[in-house]
């Protein structure tokens, strides 16, 4: 699939997202502006997560549909096995590296749990304990991956009439799903086993689908703006309108974000700004925190309490410490200085290079 550097500064929204849910905003939110623009504007960092699974159907879907036209009866297989590969050698190493590294500093709670840590099925855990644990964050990349292992079969051995209905079909069991973990089951805070996730995948999937057999694409478009507008309404009466968990509507959150986090990626693809793709789409800062993003997303949420704790340790020992060194503005500045030089290594040094060796694992025979 043709790379589209726009859809790098998607990824840097959507992590600038889960970053300002998860650190607060680097202004504090004491001030009513910036708990305003917290609450009620900026996206959260759901939003942000459910924007990287949409893109996500999006790419990989376009990828195995590109694969399935070119690979030929009785080799899907082979396809299949290099897809697999291609997908370690991009999230593994940096993966495995940090809860490795984790487990040698003994870390709070991995080592506990490092069967579902080691095996991506951190989602699991949190589902059955009805608890966010140590390293919560880790729970979409488990979604991620667990879509990884059901998705490429779907596509792959699925004749193409029959896909749009998979989608459908994928969307219908996540909202059933949803609604039965939030309206039945009162577990509210935790639809996040990956078929709660399909719909968000499913969405990127038929986008992919409508685009790659190039006949229904236009009528899809059309289709999906009015649904946005009524998306973004709901979006943001549920932003201004606080509900909890409970509300009965509220098993939709995660496809009103599907289908406004789609619109996004279909105005990114189509855009015939000048303006918005010299300063946005190929900003080359918001390229940059895209290509990064995975560095960003893994190590944040580990970043964050080692470094607060490591600087209320440092004011107990020096109390003459200046000030601008342990307030809010202060350390939130140092932690993205330390997050920045983290990333930049670990793409530089260990993604970059793992990424190379995707070569050697063609799609098809050759």
């Amino acid at each position: 699939m043709k790379h589209i550097k726009g859809l790098d500064t998607i990824r840097a929204f959507a992590i600038i997202f889960v970053l300002l849910g998860h650190w607060g905003m680097p202004f504090g939110t004491k001030m009513s502006i910036g708990n305003f623009l917290k609450t009620k504007l900026i996206p959260d960092g759901t939003f942000g997560v459910d924007l990287f699974f949409v893109l996500s159907g999006f790419l990989i879907t376009g990828i195995l549909l590109q694969i399935k036209a070119e690979t030929k009866q009785g080799e899907q297989l082979q396809s299949i096995k290099a897809f697999f590969m291609r997908r370690i050698l991009r999230i593994f190493p940096v993966y495995y590296l940090t809860i490795i590294g984790l487990l040698i500093i003994n870390y709070a709670g991995v080592r506990e749990h490092a069967g579902y840590y080691l095996t991506f099925t951190s989602n699991i855990l949190i589902y059955r304990t009805q608890n966010w644990g140590f390293i919560p964050h880790t729970w979409s990349l488990a979604v991620e991956e667990q879509f990884y292992l059901v998705w490429p079969w779907i596509i792959l051995f699925i004749d193409w009439k029959y896909l749009k209905y998979v989608f459908i079909a994928a969307i219908a069991v996540s909202l059933g799903t949803s609604w039965y973990m939030i309206e039945i089951a009162n577990k509210g805070d935790f639809p996040i086993l990956v078929y709660n996730c399909f719909v968000c995948f499913a969405l990127g999937g038929m986008y992919a689908w409508s685009r790659y057999t190039n006949t229904s694409y236009g009528k899809f478009e059309r289709r999906l703006f009015p649904l946005f507008l009524v998306a973004l309404i709901l979006y943001f009466r549920w932003k201004f309108i606080r509900v909890g968990y409970q509300d009965h509507t509220l098993f939709l959150y995660r496809f009103v974000e599907g289908v406004i986090s789609l619109q996004i990626i279909v105005a990114a693809v189509h855009n015939k700004s000048e303006w918005v793709r010299r300063y946005i789409l190929e900003n080359r800062v918001l390229n940059y925190i895209g290509i990064i993003s995975y560095g960003i997303y893994l190590y944040h949420n580990i970043l964050q309490p080692v470094w607060d704790g490591y600087i209320d340790r440092a004011r107990l020992r020096h109390p003459g410490m200046p000030e601008f060194l342990y307030d809010y503005y202060g350390t939130y500045a140092e932690k993205l200085i330390i997050l920045y030089i983290m990333c930049w290594a670990s793409y530089r040094f260990i993604e970059k290079p793992m990424l190379k060796l995707k070569d050697r694992f063609p799609y098809k025979a050759q």
